[in-house]
């Protein structure tokens, strides 16, 4: 590993200039006007690429280019990790603000100045240059690597995905690491135990309302900062009780947000402006890894369309946000399928604002010198799950019991719904399903059926309904957090 670090020394200065070379071009994927240059950049990248020793290519899209970049498959069993990048810039605008011109770089106090700097030409160029250590002084690499650099990511990345359809094969990989976004102060769809989220830094004003810009997200709607263990929820908050303390010994990391005072650090676009936060230490593994590796906390809303359906899979991120976001990150399907609850404890009681798996007879047995009570907010919201509608398909979704087949139809007959077109998730009241499109029947027990909840939704989606009746859960506290999403997706 020396010679890797001493060529890395040696070589400073060479990098810094390849990287002002670099950013002097001006690739705005989005002006016209600028093809030229973002074609010049992906014949760059692609040259630089081949000059370090790796395998480049430039694959022609109906856009602009993208340019892979491999190193050489080494016999055995390793590792192959795809790195992704992007050479594209936004344009510089407003000019007025740059005290040095954007495609003229400028190093003041050790850091570098232009447009794509940050986003993403230096993340992406730093990767390279590690690689370029490690093959210009014979050091074995310890996994393969393939790099996918791309001219699109500031206008949709729209050839991408179809682009990773027809590569996939040979893109097949054991991780994808992202040499942009959040650092760079974008956003990426990433897996958590309850739905999967659509993050950014939450300490970026900027990063934060690319999240409501891709949702289409109501400015009054906070959203929950995600955290790697408690010190970095200290950071979040102005004040730490010990109920926070007593809940999150309890339930963290797992799906349950707590409410607090929000510190100066976190900008009033994550909390709709008012004077909480709700923060929340996540399950998921690649979750926890994450935010530790970018070191700050990530704001982590649900990665769907505002108001629709919340996805438990990468599929359902890519049906809802496809060519909106740069990137999903597939885990899995989510473990717990629905949101975590949410828990204010700025009041004099503790008020459950969102009811989720964690449920309040668990929290009060945890607290029982602690009032436990329920409620919205009124005024500044304190937590998403609030408004009016929420979780819905694009079906009309009904939600009440039947005794047989025959009383359900004769509840929906006003509808006038093909039968085709009308699709039935039951429990415990199972009806023939040759009179509708679908039949499903979920569990008749409240941990497995939020598991199941949304992707039957979304299937429905899919399939075509045009009415969705839901066989009503049981009135009991176990049940309480699946009633009350059933009861916002009807709405």
């Amino acid at each position: 590993m020396q010679p890797v670090l001493d060529y890395l020394r040696t070589h400073r200065g060479r990098f810094e200039a390849e990287l002002c070379e670099y950013l002097r071009l001006p690739s705005i994927s989005a002006q016209s006007h600028h093809a030229k240059d973002v074609r010049a950049t992906a014949d760059w990248v692609v040259k630089h690429c081949r000059g370090i020793g790796l395998k480049a290519r430039k694959h022609a899209t109906d856009f602009h280019p993208i340019v892979t970049a491999t190193t050489s498959k080494r016999p055995g069993k390793r590792p192959h990790f795809l790195v992704y990048g992007h050479y594209d810039v936004q344009p510089p605008d407003p000019l007025d603000e740059w005290h040095t011109p954007p495609f003229e770089p400028a190093i003041r106090n050790g850091a570098v100045y232009a447009r794509g700097a940050t986003d993403n030409k230096g993340q992406h160029l730093a990767h390279l240059k590690g690689v370029e250590a490690y093959l210009k002084t014979g050091t074995e690499l310890p996994c393969d690597l393939t790099f996918v650099i791309e001219g699109e990511e500031e206008v949709g990345s729209e050839s991408l995905m179809t682009f990773l359809r027809e590569k996939k094969r040979e893109l097949k990989c054991d991780a994808v690491v992202v040499s942009d976004t959040l650092r760079g102060g974008g956003v990426v769809a990433v897996p958590t135990e309850t739905v999967y989220g659509l993050a950014a830094n939450a300490l970026d004003e900027a990063a934060v309302a690319g999240i409501f810009e891709a949702k289409n997200r109501p400015a009054e709607n906070p959203v929950i900062v995600h955290v790697a263990d408690e010190s970095m929820a200290r950071d979040c908050v102005a004040n730490w009780p010990e109920t926070a303390q007593a809940l999150a010994a309890a339930f963290w990391p797992g799906p349950l947000t707590l409410v607090l005072p929000k510190a100066d650090d976190i900008p009033s676009i994550v909390t709709a402006g008012g004077d909480t936060v709700g923060v929340r230490l996540p399950r998921h593994p690649f979750m926890q890894e994450l935010i530790r590796a970018c070191r700050f906390p990530l704001a982590a809303p649900s990665a769907n369309l505002s108001n629709h359906i919340s996805p438990t899979t990468a599929p359902h991120v890519q049906t809802q946000l496809a060519g909106r976001i740069p990137l999903v990150i597939d885990g899995g399907a989510a473990q717990v399928g629905i949101e975590s609850t949410v828990v204010d404890l700025t009041g004099e009681t503790l008020r459950v604002l969102r009811p989720g798996m964690v449920s309040a007879e668990a929290i009060a047995a945890v607290l029982p010198d602690v009032e436990v009570t329920a409620g919205n907010d009124e005024g500044t919201l304190k937590s998403p799950g609030q408004l009016k509608r929420h979780y819905a398909p694009n079906a009309r979704l009904l939600v009440f019991n039947w005794a047989d087949e025959e009383d359900l139809e004769n509840q929906i007959a006003y509808s006038r719904t093909p039968h085709d077109r009308v699709y039935v998730l039951a429990h415990h009241v199972i009806v023939p399903g040759t009179r509708f499109g679908r039949v499903r029947v979920l569990p008749n027990e409240p941990v497995a059926y939020a598991r199941a909840l949304y992707a039957e939704l979304h299937s429905c989606d899919t399939e075509g309904a045009e009415l969705i009746c839901v066989e009503a859960v049981p009135e009991t506290a176990e049940w309480m957090a699946i009633a009350d999403r059933l009861e916002h997706a009807a709405q």
